[in-house]
């Protein structure tokens, strides 16, 4: 995908055809970037959350939403278990937005 210069861009100049050098590195230090593994967001993150001088309310409200990615997960590993079975209406298994998949990060 990153091999050829003029095949990938986040930017083209004003009258040209293809991207130039410029573009292509500045391209390429993004992907690289973005590439880093970051923390999965089934966590508690109990360092932020909760902790020192922050309000009580921070803690019960990530719980609550750690509980219903818990739920969603468990909801989706039960649909994907009975769509490999044959059973179910999907031909592939759904992980694209998996909670127990997904990381968090900062864009």
């Amino acid at each position: 995908f990153f091999i050829i210069r003029s095949f990938v861009s986040l930017r083209i100049p004003e009258g040209k055809c293809s991207s130039d050098l410029q573009s292509y590195l500045i391209t390429c230090c993004i992907a690289a970037f973005t590439a880093i593994r970051t923390p999965a967001l089934m966590n508690d993150f109990p360092h932020y959350f909760g902790a020192s001088a922050a309000p009580p309310w921070e803690k019960e409200i990530w719980g609550g939403f750690q509980e219903k990615l818990k739920a969603l997960d468990e909801r989706l590993k039960a649909a994907n278990k009975c769509q490999n079975n044959g059973s179910g209406k999907r031909k592939y298994p759904f992980k694209s937005f998996d909670p127990s998949r997904l990381e968090c990060s900062v864009s």
